[in-house]
């Protein structure tokens, strides 16, 4: 089964943001992050059914050696992954959720 993914603005504007966070700290950490969601994303492609379901086909991927979430929707019907969000988990869900209501 393939599915096609397609990164929201929201969704990209969360990892450059992050990214840019990151390098700020110390440089070159960044570019990792980017390298850790790049990664996170190809796992999500493999198997998009695969991890937590939050609400309805919403899911949410945790990214490896950072504390960061990939929210993502699956449309099983246009074989679909659209990612929603890119932040720490413990920032309030209607980030994500509001930005669903634009769908």
């Amino acid at each position: 089964m393939h599915y096609k993914v397609n990164i929201q603005p929201d969704a990209k504007t969360d990892i450059i943001e992050s990214s840019n966070r990151y390098d700020e700290q110390h440089f070159g950490l960044g570019e990792e992050f980017i390298q850790r969601v790049d990664k996170a994303l190809i796992q999500i492609l493999l198997q998009p059914l695969g991890y937590q379901k939050i609400f309805m086909n919403f899911r949410k991927l945790l990214i490896k050696q950072f504390p960061y979430c990939i929210y993502y929707l699956v449309d099983y019907q246009e074989k679909k992954i659209d990612i929603i969000a890119v932040i720490h988990p413990s920032r309030n869900p209607d980030i994500w959720k509001k930005r669903t209501d634009k769908k």
